[in-house]
Protein backbone atom coordinates (compact mmCIF):
# COMPACT_ATOMS: atom_id res chain seq x y z
CA UNK A 1 0.00 0.00 0.00
CA UNK A 2 1.14 3.45 -0.96
CA UNK A 3 2.29 5.58 2.23
CA UNK A 4 0.81 9.25 2.03
CA UNK A 5 4.54 10.40 1.61
CA UNK A 6 4.42 8.21 -2.04
CA UNK A 7 1.51 9.67 -3.03
CA UNK A 8 2.53 13.40 -2.31
CA UNK A 9 5.68 12.42 -4.60
CA UNK A 10 3.41 10.53 -7.22
CA UNK A 11 0.35 13.39 -7.49
CA UNK A 12 1.28 16.45 -5.58
CA UNK A 13 0.60 19.45 -8.40
CA UNK A 14 2.30 22.64 -8.44
CA UNK A 15 -0.92 25.27 -9.71
CA UNK A 16 0.12 26.77 -12.87
CA UNK A 17 -2.00 26.51 -15.85
CA UNK A 18 0.91 27.43 -18.08
CA UNK A 19 3.63 25.12 -17.29
CA UNK A 20 2.55 22.61 -19.85
CA UNK A 21 1.75 24.96 -22.61
CA UNK A 22 3.01 22.85 -25.75
CA UNK A 23 5.02 25.60 -27.49
CA UNK A 24 7.01 26.47 -24.03
CA UNK A 25 7.70 22.84 -23.70
CA UNK A 26 8.53 22.78 -27.64
CA UNK A 27 10.96 25.11 -27.62
CA UNK A 28 12.90 23.04 -24.50
CA UNK A 29 12.59 19.62 -26.67
CA UNK A 30 13.97 21.95 -29.22
CA UNK A 31 16.77 23.51 -27.26
CA UNK A 32 17.70 20.76 -25.52
CA UNK A 33 16.75 21.79 -21.90
CA UNK A 34 16.03 18.46 -20.84
CA UNK A 35 16.35 18.56 -17.23
CA UNK A 36 14.06 21.56 -17.46
CA UNK A 37 11.10 19.59 -18.84
CA UNK A 38 11.92 16.18 -16.61
CA UNK A 39 11.75 18.77 -13.59
CA UNK A 40 8.33 20.31 -15.37
CA UNK A 41 6.47 17.17 -15.56
CA UNK A 42 7.40 16.59 -11.70
CA UNK A 43 5.79 19.31 -10.84
CA UNK A 44 2.87 18.03 -12.49
CA UNK A 45 2.33 14.64 -12.46
CA UNK A 46 -0.85 14.16 -13.28
CA UNK A 47 -1.28 16.31 -16.47
CA UNK A 48 2.50 14.39 -17.62
CA UNK A 49 0.59 11.67 -19.81
CA UNK A 50 -2.26 13.79 -21.09
CA UNK A 51 0.22 16.75 -22.40
CA UNK A 52 2.29 13.24 -23.76
CA UNK A 53 -1.08 12.33 -25.22
CA UNK A 54 -2.03 14.84 -27.13
CA UNK A 55 1.16 14.07 -29.69
CA UNK A 56 -0.08 10.50 -29.84
CA UNK A 57 -3.74 11.11 -30.31
CA UNK A 58 -2.95 13.85 -32.61
CA UNK A 59 -0.94 12.19 -34.92
CA UNK A 60 -3.64 9.50 -35.42
CA UNK A 61 -6.47 12.39 -35.97
CA UNK A 62 -3.86 13.79 -38.69
CA UNK A 63 -3.93 10.12 -40.11
CA UNK A 64 -7.83 9.63 -39.44
CA UNK A 65 -8.35 12.94 -41.25
CA UNK A 66 -6.35 11.89 -44.39
CA UNK A 67 -3.72 13.94 -43.89
CA UNK A 68 -0.17 13.16 -44.73
CA UNK A 69 1.90 10.36 -42.74
CA UNK A 70 5.10 12.17 -42.65
CA UNK A 71 3.02 15.17 -40.10
CA UNK A 72 1.48 12.12 -38.37
CA UNK A 73 4.89 10.76 -37.37
CA UNK A 74 6.21 13.29 -36.47
CA UNK A 75 3.79 14.35 -33.89
CA UNK A 76 3.58 10.45 -32.90
CA UNK A 77 7.86 11.26 -32.29
CA UNK A 78 7.40 14.33 -30.21
CA UNK A 79 5.29 12.58 -28.08
CA UNK A 80 7.85 9.47 -27.82
CA UNK A 81 10.64 12.02 -27.22
CA UNK A 82 8.49 14.06 -24.01
CA UNK A 83 7.15 10.58 -22.78
CA UNK A 84 11.35 8.99 -22.71
CA UNK A 85 11.73 12.63 -20.30
CA UNK A 86 8.55 11.55 -18.42
CA UNK A 87 10.40 8.10 -17.87
CA UNK A 88 13.53 9.85 -16.41
CA UNK A 89 11.35 12.28 -14.19
CA UNK A 90 9.74 9.03 -12.24
CA UNK A 91 11.94 6.49 -12.56
CA UNK A 92 9.85 4.41 -15.33
CA UNK A 93 9.69 2.69 -18.34
CA UNK A 94 5.93 3.06 -18.78
CA UNK A 95 5.57 6.29 -20.67
CA UNK A 96 7.72 5.30 -23.16
CA UNK A 97 6.72 1.92 -23.92
CA UNK A 98 3.12 3.42 -24.13
CA UNK A 99 4.27 6.00 -26.63
CA UNK A 100 6.21 3.50 -28.55
CA UNK A 101 3.38 1.27 -28.74
CA UNK A 102 1.20 4.00 -30.36
CA UNK A 103 3.75 4.83 -33.17
CA UNK A 104 4.37 1.55 -33.79
CA UNK A 105 0.38 0.87 -34.57
CA UNK A 106 -0.85 -0.27 -37.97
CA UNK A 107 -3.74 0.95 -39.91
CA UNK A 108 -5.57 -2.08 -38.53
CA UNK A 109 -4.71 -2.35 -34.98
CA UNK A 110 -5.37 2.39 -34.93
CA UNK A 111 -8.67 1.07 -35.65
CA UNK A 112 -9.04 -1.62 -32.79
CA UNK A 113 -7.70 1.14 -30.20
CA UNK A 114 -10.67 3.41 -31.92
CA UNK A 115 -12.47 0.16 -31.09
CA UNK A 116 -11.96 0.08 -27.91
CA UNK A 117 -12.56 3.63 -26.91
CA UNK A 118 -15.96 3.40 -28.83
CA UNK A 119 -16.62 0.08 -26.39
CA UNK A 120 -15.43 2.17 -23.21
CA UNK A 121 -17.69 5.10 -24.22
CA UNK A 122 -21.33 2.67 -25.01
CA UNK A 123 -20.31 0.75 -21.23
CA UNK A 124 -20.03 4.27 -19.57
CA UNK A 125 -24.32 4.48 -20.87
CA UNK A 126 -25.40 0.99 -20.14
CA UNK A 127 -27.15 0.16 -17.34
CA UNK A 128 -26.56 -3.22 -17.53
CA UNK A 129 -23.54 -4.43 -15.65
CA UNK A 130 -23.03 -7.23 -17.43
CA UNK A 131 -23.15 -6.23 -21.01
CA UNK A 132 -20.67 -3.38 -20.04
CA UNK A 133 -18.50 -5.74 -18.77
CA UNK A 134 -18.61 -7.79 -22.06
CA UNK A 135 -17.55 -4.33 -24.11
CA UNK A 136 -15.04 -3.65 -21.59
CA UNK A 137 -13.51 -6.91 -21.07
CA UNK A 138 -13.17 -6.55 -25.56
CA UNK A 139 -11.78 -3.14 -24.87
CA UNK A 140 -9.46 -4.65 -22.28
CA UNK A 141 -7.84 -7.61 -24.48
CA UNK A 142 -7.97 -5.12 -27.53
CA UNK A 143 -5.71 -2.62 -25.22
CA UNK A 144 -3.55 -5.46 -23.96
CA UNK A 145 -2.43 -6.11 -27.36
CA UNK A 146 -1.66 -2.96 -27.93
CA UNK A 147 0.35 -2.34 -25.21
CA UNK A 148 -2.52 0.62 -24.41
CA UNK A 149 -1.15 1.33 -20.79
CA UNK A 150 -3.86 4.05 -20.21
CA UNK A 151 -6.42 2.12 -22.33
CA UNK A 152 -5.78 -0.57 -19.92
CA UNK A 153 -6.22 0.88 -16.80
CA UNK A 154 -9.49 2.95 -17.68
CA UNK A 155 -10.80 -0.80 -18.59
CA UNK A 156 -9.92 -2.39 -15.81
CA UNK A 157 -11.35 0.24 -13.61
CA UNK A 158 -14.96 -0.35 -15.10
CA UNK A 159 -14.80 -3.66 -14.99
CA UNK A 160 -13.96 -3.69 -11.34
CA UNK A 161 -16.59 -1.14 -10.83
CA UNK A 162 -19.49 -3.21 -13.17
CA UNK A 163 -18.14 -5.89 -10.79
CA UNK A 164 -18.94 -4.28 -7.67
CA UNK A 165 -22.66 -3.26 -9.14
CA UNK A 166 -23.25 -7.36 -9.53
CA UNK A 167 -22.06 -7.76 -5.76
CA UNK A 168 -18.43 -9.81 -7.16
CA UNK A 169 -16.35 -8.42 -4.59
CA UNK A 170 -13.75 -10.38 -4.39
CA UNK A 171 -13.10 -10.16 -8.56
CA UNK A 172 -13.66 -6.34 -8.32
CA UNK A 173 -11.07 -6.01 -5.71
CA UNK A 174 -8.84 -8.01 -7.41
CA UNK A 175 -9.33 -6.11 -10.83
CA UNK A 176 -9.19 -2.40 -9.20
CA UNK A 177 -5.63 -3.41 -6.93
CA UNK A 178 -4.32 -4.18 -10.59
CA UNK A 179 -5.99 -0.71 -11.94
CA UNK A 180 -4.62 1.33 -8.97
CA UNK A 181 -0.64 -0.51 -9.93
CA UNK A 182 -1.70 1.20 -13.03
CA UNK A 183 -2.92 4.16 -12.48
CA UNK A 184 -0.01 5.05 -9.84
CA UNK A 185 2.92 4.60 -12.43
CA UNK A 186 0.63 6.81 -15.10
CA UNK A 187 0.10 9.10 -12.46
CA UNK A 188 -3.41 9.20 -13.22
CA UNK A 189 -4.74 11.26 -9.87
CA UNK A 190 -8.37 10.64 -10.48
CA UNK A 191 -8.36 7.03 -12.08
CA UNK A 192 -5.87 6.14 -8.78
CA UNK A 193 -8.33 7.49 -6.27
CA UNK A 194 -11.54 6.02 -7.94
CA UNK A 195 -9.46 2.30 -8.85
CA UNK A 196 -8.69 2.30 -4.55
CA UNK A 197 -12.19 3.39 -3.77
CA UNK A 198 -13.42 0.41 -5.93
CA UNK A 199 -10.92 -2.25 -3.75
CA UNK A 200 -11.71 -0.04 -0.98
CA UNK A 201 -15.58 -0.46 -0.81
CA UNK A 202 -15.42 -4.48 -1.87
CA UNK A 203 -13.23 -5.20 0.99
CA UNK A 204 -15.46 -2.83 3.28
CA UNK A 205 -17.93 -6.19 2.48
CA UNK A 206 -15.27 -8.98 2.39
CA UNK A 207 -12.98 -8.19 4.82
CA UNK A 208 -10.07 -7.52 5.52
CA UNK A 209 -11.41 -4.14 6.89
CA UNK A 210 -8.17 -2.87 7.55
CA UNK A 211 -7.21 -3.05 3.94
CA UNK A 212 -10.01 -1.79 2.95
CA UNK A 213 -9.09 1.53 5.09
CA UNK A 214 -5.69 1.64 3.74
CA UNK A 215 -7.21 1.95 -0.12
CA UNK A 216 -9.66 4.51 0.82
CA UNK A 217 -6.98 6.79 2.73
CA UNK A 218 -4.89 6.39 -0.42
CA UNK A 219 -8.06 7.41 -2.23
CA UNK A 220 -8.90 10.45 0.16
CA UNK A 221 -5.26 11.90 0.85
CA UNK A 222 -5.07 12.01 -3.01
CA UNK A 223 -7.96 14.11 -3.44
CA UNK A 224 -7.41 18.01 -3.88
CA UNK A 225 -9.92 20.74 -3.38
CA UNK A 226 -11.08 20.99 -6.81
CA UNK A 227 -12.34 17.77 -6.83
CA UNK A 228 -16.18 17.44 -7.33
CA UNK A 229 -18.17 17.36 -4.25
CA UNK A 230 -20.04 13.93 -5.43
CA UNK A 231 -16.45 12.53 -5.76
CA UNK A 232 -15.15 13.85 -2.10
CA UNK A 233 -18.72 12.84 -0.68
CA UNK A 234 -18.27 8.79 -2.17
CA UNK A 235 -14.68 8.53 -0.58
CA UNK A 236 -15.49 10.03 2.50
CA UNK A 237 -18.70 8.34 2.96
CA UNK A 238 -16.87 4.82 2.18
CA UNK A 239 -13.54 5.73 4.25
CA UNK A 240 -15.95 6.77 7.12
CA UNK A 241 -18.14 3.60 6.84
CA UNK A 242 -15.19 1.21 6.76
CA UNK A 243 -13.58 3.28 9.83
CA UNK A 244 -16.75 2.38 12.05
CA UNK A 245 -16.02 -1.46 11.17
CA UNK A 246 -12.57 -1.18 12.47
CA UNK A 247 -13.19 0.56 15.58
CA UNK A 248 -11.85 3.93 14.61
CA UNK A 249 -14.29 6.21 15.69
CA UNK A 250 -12.24 9.31 16.55
CA UNK A 251 -11.13 9.13 12.58
CA UNK A 252 -14.17 8.61 11.48
CA UNK A 253 -15.66 11.37 13.64
CA UNK A 254 -12.93 13.93 11.94
CA UNK A 255 -13.97 12.90 8.56
CA UNK A 256 -17.76 14.03 9.33
CA UNK A 257 -16.24 16.97 10.23
CA UNK A 258 -14.58 17.76 7.40
CA UNK A 259 -17.52 17.14 5.64
CA UNK A 260 -19.06 20.40 7.30
CA UNK A 261 -16.32 22.02 6.48
CA UNK A 262 -16.81 21.26 2.90
CA UNK A 263 -20.07 22.60 2.95
CA UNK A 264 -19.52 25.74 4.58
CA UNK A 265 -16.85 26.31 1.67
CA UNK A 266 -18.96 25.30 -0.75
Amino acid sequence: MLTTALQMLLFTTVTADDALEPKRMENMLKNGDDRWIIQTFRRHPSETLPFIDQYLEGGLKIIEDGGGSDKAHESMRKGLQFAELADQAFGEEIFGNYAAAFGSWSPQEQKDFRKGQANFKQASKTEDPAAAIELLEESFALANVLQDAWGVAMYQTGIAQNLLKQGKHQEAAQVAKQAVNLNGRLRLRTGFVRSNVIVGKALSVTGPYKEAAEHLAAAWNTLVDDDPMTLRDDVREAYIAVLEKTGDTAAAAKLRESKEMDNKDG
